[in-house]
Parts: C-alpha cells; sequence; structure tokens
C-alpha cells in the first residue's frame, strides 16, 4: 500500500510539472533567469565623467556640464595649439547643450568643443579636456577647441567674453607648457577653409595673445589689432598676410 501511495504521489507530481511548463508565466520567469540575460550594459545615461576624471584643474570657475556622448571618446595624443572658434549660425546666444545636440545630429559623438564662452563670460564645458575634440579637420589630435557663442562676421565680442577667452587661454597655456603666439593660439580659419572665428574676433586675436603672454611673463609683440578698437569691417583677401604653412593647414 504505500508502495501504492508512492507511485500514485509520483505521477501527480509529474502532471504538475507539466502543466507549469507550459503556464505563460513560469515560461517568462524561467527565460528570464540571469543564465538567459545578456551582461548587463552600462545605461546610455551614464555621464562621461565616471570615465574621463578632469584631473587637470584650469584653476578657473568653470560650469560642469557632464554631457553624455554617443560613444567613446579617443585621448588626445598631444597639445600644441588652441584654436578659436564662434558659433556663426545662430548669431546670438546659444545653449552649449544645443550645439551638443546639433553635433550628435551631424552624426557626432557629441559636441566637439572643449569649452564654450557666452556673452556674459560664463565658460562652459564641453568635452573633457584631454579627449579628443571634433572642431578642427585634420587637427582635433593636438588641439583644443574653444568656442565663443555669437556670430563674429556681424556681431563683436563682449568684455566678458575677451576677458574669460584671456583667462582661459593663459591657464591652458601654463597646462600645457604653450607660448602665446601665433602659432599656438590661433583661429579656426588659420587651419581650415573657413571664415571662423568671424572677423571681429579674429582681428582681437594679436593683443588676446599679448595679454596672456604678459600674464605668463613671456615676451610677445602685440600684432596688428586692438581690443579698445574693434574693427567691424571685413578686409579683402586678409589670409594673404598669414604664414604660408598657417593658410594650408600644415
Amino acid at each position: 500500500m504505500k508502495k501504492w501511495f508512492c507511485f500514485i504521489g509520483c505521477f501527480f507530481a509529474l502532471i504538475a510539472a507539466c502543466l507549469v511548463s507550459f503556464m505563460p508565466e513560469a515560461q517568462a520567469r524561467l527565460h528570464g533567469a540571469a543564465a538567459h540575460q545578456k551582461p548587463p550594459q552600462k545605461p546610455k545615461t551614464e555621464a562621461w565623467s565616471q570615465f574621463w576624471p578632469e584631473s587637470i584643474d584650469e584653476g578657473l570657475d568653470i560650469e560642469e556640464t557632464q554631457y553624455v556622448f554617443d560613444g567613446p571618446l579617443l585621448p588626445r595624443s598631444w597639445t600644441d595649439a588652441i584654436v578659436i572658434h564662434h558659433v556663426g549660425v545662430p548669431s546670438g546666444e546659444v545653449s552649449s547643450g544645443t550645439i551638443h545636440m546639433a553635433h550628435i545630429g551631424n552624426g557626432w559623438l557629441g559636441i566637439g568643443y572643449h569649452y564654450v564662452i557666452h556673452k556674459d563670460g560664463t565658460i562652459e564645458r564641453g568635452r573633457p579636456l584631454l579627449a579628443e575634440g571634433a572642431h578642427a579637420y585634420g587637427h582635433n589630435s593636438h588641439t583644443v577647441g574653444i568656442n565663443l557663442t555669437g556670430n563674429f562676421d556681424w556681431e563683436v565680442p563682449t568684455d566678458e567674453q575677451i576677458e574669460s577667452l584671456t583667462d582661459l587661454l593663459t591657464s591652458l597655456c601654463r597646462i600645457f607648457h604653450l607660448p602665446a603666439n601665433r602659432y599656438s593660439i590661433v583661429g579656426h580659419e588659420d587651419l581650415n577653409a573657413t571664415a571662423c572665428p568671424g572677423w571681429n574676433l579674429y582681428i582681437l586675436l594679436p593683443e588676446i595673445r599679448s595679454r596672456v603672454s604678459q600674464r605668463l611673463g613671456q615676451t610677445e609683440t602685440v600684432e596688428a589689432g586692438t581690443i579698445g578698437n574693434k574693427i567691424t569691417e571685413r578686409p579683402v583677401n586678409r589670409r594673404n598676410s598669414l604664414p604660408t604653412n598657417r593658410r594650408n593647414g600644415r
């Protein structure tokens, strides 16, 4: 009799197991087990700062943005120049977040500049300082990109922007041991065929370099153009005055 009861118990247990195996929820639980799942992935919303810690302190009040990029950022090979840009279009003020989304829309990983300087002088971080940028074709592996909001074909930089740019350039020249000359602090148009950073900013670069040189204790000859007397008319063929190696982007 005892064997008979054991047989009946095993029979019902087998039927119950078969029924459970056909229950959708049970199937979901089984196939949702960890062994059937993909390895855990880092969520896309995780900020790059967790992977690119900013170990370099510029010594300035810089707003950290911690943008999320669409892929891994490459480290920059070396740094021998700082490239100045303007937003260009649209004119006026624009947020770095707008630039970031626009660059993603271009198929890039995200904002291509390392810094954005607003009209009130606020400096926002774009890409991590030590990461390769996406701002000067053929020169991203060895340059830092700084963007000033505005269209300086028609507008002029604010005094606050010029002061913040001077502060930032001074800090970066110290960090990367750069002289404040026309080969280390350049406009985007010195490297590529473009009108960026706009004539009203480009004409100010000589005096900005001079100011940075003075802060660094370097000797630098002031080139043409003054911040106090902003020139707003674009001359013809001004690139002819640049050294040949800079005109050709080499």
